[in-house]
């Protein structure tokens, strides 16, 4: 037999197929180390009331309501008031739990117009009787399960459940939710922790009635309770947390130089006392999740349902049947398996070679990769920019010198931004404007990466950008804000971190908006593909090793959402804020965010407001180079101040 005219080519083979081979079996280890629980989600209850608060408020004034709901405020309902139309006296007990209802306002409940005598439809509640204050659709106008904002509600909350109907999801089922969404644990670890709080404040209760001791205070931690010590006043400290520093702890001008965040200790010390207030009580946790249960049953006009439409009479009417019935699944983000879609090392080979050769393309235009922390990212200083510039008292001058951060979205990464960063460093901006871009390794498909499963969370996230941003001396003069997709999660940390420093803010295609409704996780993890673009994406992004892991185990929603209201400064100024949505987003509900922009009186860009809708364009289209939307943005950007 002839030689083979290449046979070196044959050794090449076999050599990437070895690699790939070996590959296999490092992704297939990868996965198995990825199903481990991500950290817990140590909120206090202060914060979880809040968001859930707000979130409840939601789509309680729409457009679409009746006139009659619309109705300017004109009075207001006090406790006494409100337990009598819950059908039942005024108490005092739980009071103390529940003082800061809505944003955080210990003021009694606005009420729209003359109110109505009726009782409420969930006057049994107890938890709810027992609150001191209660947002007005559990009271003051407590919702018919037929009104169309307890239908649309009942319809969103359906959403996490898969495969369900709003008649099939019962009270278990929804308790099970809230114990992931709240604590990210399972209903029975939540009850198990309860039910052993009781047992061994009951045996404390009797050695100490024994023994001629006082009771145990309601305060008692475990620990003490063991020792049969009678404690002191309860000092729970919570593990770090993952929300971002308050704003208030940004020094407004701090010495060059010093890495200096203000007094964090104060911060430290209120976050732990309000961790301590909120989960020392024994049983907390539990009883706060009923209470949310009841909270979302006033919502909807109506209790959940003990039993499923769908079960037979074979489930018994009995408490523990009842526990071990198949109720319907939900989505549990953080506690479900994550789901990986194995793929050949090409692919990472692909998508690292194309944003490095973008990092490279940078580098060539300017700017430099440097690292703060575990944190890289891409800088470009303009030769002629100076600090003083920036802090001219002339708010035109300034404005035109304003420091520049683009937060990029989860994919392949910078590779997919290409465009994106050489348009802006070959643009006027980058003669003015300082730009800086992180980069984000575990949504980026960088898996050489050292930190590809470990990705910079909340609070390390903020840490380190104000670390750069006072380096730079960006703290003197602000910055403006473009982030896409994944990338505005992390800008809703920095205005949640960094308040009024943010002077503009441009948002396209925000994921961080309404995260209570799982449009953006079934898309992207959960839901059956129903287009070609769905299908791609899910396999090129969705059940990606990193992203998928980013996602399913450092994801907490409570932080992650950005309240247009209350957190963006100058909402309906659109030289201060423009938000893009795109109208064939597979991944969000563009229709569904305009409208909830819409409801804080945003206005769209044909009416002289900051909202535009790009018709026609598919996620990222937006900011592909060369189109009419990027070159809106580019022009926004370098728009001086008045």
């Amino acid at each position: 037999m002839p030689p083979h005219p290449f046979p070196r080519l044959h050794y090449g083979y076999l050599f990437y197929a070895l690699c790939e081979v070996v590959f296999s079996f490092y992704h297939a280890y990868l996965v198995t180390k990825v199903q481990q629980p991500g950290p817990p989600p140590n909120f206090s209850k202060k914060l979880l009331r809040t968001v859930l608060i707000r979130a409840l408020e939601t789509g309680m004034d729409d457009e679409d309501e009746d006139e009659d709901v619309n109705a300017d405020i004109s009075g207001t309902i006090s406790r006494a008031e409100s337990m009598e139309r819950l059908g039942g006296s005024e108490t005092t007990s739980g009071s103390s739990d529940v003082k800061a209802l809505g944003s955080g306002s210990t003021s009694p409940i606005p009420l729209s117009g003359t109110p109505s005598r009726a009782p409420s439809p969930i006057a049994g509640h107890s938890r709810l009787r027992a609150s001191s204050v209660l947002p007005s659709f559990a009271v003051a106008r407590p919702l018919d399960k037929d009104d169309v904002r307890a239908r649309r509600f009942r319809d969103e909350l359906a959403m996490w459940f898969i495969d369900a109907r709003p008649e099939d999801v019962t009270a278990r089922a929804v308790e099970r939710w809230l114990a992931w969404s709240l604590y990210a644990k399972e209903l029975e670890e939540v009850e198990v922790e309860a039910e052993n709080s009781r047992v061994i404040r009951e045996q404390h209760a009797s050695a100490t009635l024994r023994r001629g001791l006082p009771r145990l205070s309601s305060g008692a931690t475990v620990a003490a309770a063991v020792d049969n010590v009678m404690p002191p006043t309860p000092t729970i400290s919570p593990p770090p947390s993952p929300l971002p520093p308050s704003h208030e702890s940004f020094p407004p001008s701090p010495m060059p130089g010093r890495e200096d965040f203000g007094d964090e200790a104060v911060e430290a010390a209120r976050t732990a006392a309000e961790y301590a207030a909120g989960w020392s009580k024994p049983g907390a946790r539990l009883e706060f999740l009923l209470w949310c249960r009841e909270m979302f049953e006033a919502r909807q006009g109506f209790e959940f349902p003990r039993r499923a439409t769908s079960w037979n009479e074979s489930v018994g009417e009995d408490e523990e049947s009842i526990k071990n019935a198949p109720h319907a699944r939900a989505m549990r983000l953080t506690i479900d398996p994550v789901r990986v879609q194995s793929r050949p090392l090409a692919c990472y080979l692909f998508a690292n070679a194309l944003s490095r050769f973008t990092v490279m393309r940078a580098e060539s235009n300017g700017f430099s990769l440097e690292q703060e922390g575990r944190l890289r990212y891409l800088v470009r200083r303009p030769p002629r920019w100076t600090r003083q510039l920036a802090e001219a008292r002339d708010a035109r001058t300034a404005s035109l010198h304003r420091p520049i951060i683009f937060l990029h979205g989860l994919g392949i990464g910078l590779g997919q931004y290409s465009t994106l960063i050489n348009q802006l460093a070959t643009s006027h901006l980058a003669s003015t404007h300082p730009i800086l871009v992180p980069l984000f390794p575990a949504t980026s498909q960088d898996i050489f990466d050292v930190n590809f499963l470990n990705p910079v969370g909340h609070h390390e996230m903020t840490a380190t950008l104000r670390v750069i941003i006072q380096k730079e001396h960006w703290h003197r003069c602000g910055i403006t804000i473009l982030s896409h997709s994944m990338g505005t999660i992390v800008g809703s940390w920095l205005v949640k971190s960094l308040g009024a420093l943010v002077r503009r803010m441009c948002i396209v295609d925000p994921v961080c908006f309404s995260l209570w409704v799982p449009v953006v996780i079934g898309n992207f993890l959960y839901n059956k593909p129903d287009t070609p673009v769905r299908h791609l994406m899910r396999y090129f992004v969705g059940t990606e090793l990193g992203t998928a892991h980013a996602l399913s185990r450092h994801f907490n929603w409570a932080s992650n959402i950005l309240w247009p209201r209350e957190e963006i400064q100058n909402l309906l100024s659109p030289h201060h804020t423009r938000i893009y949505l795109s109208e064939q987003d597979a991944i969000l509900d563009a229709k569904a965010n305009r409208r909830y922009l819409r409801s804080f009186g945003m206005k769209d860009a044909s009416e002289g407001g900051g909202l535009t809708m790009a018709r026609g364009a598919a996620h990222g289209e937006v900011l592909m180079a060369g189109g009419t939307h990027m070159r809106d943005i580019l022009a926004w950007l370098d728009e001086p101040d008045a």
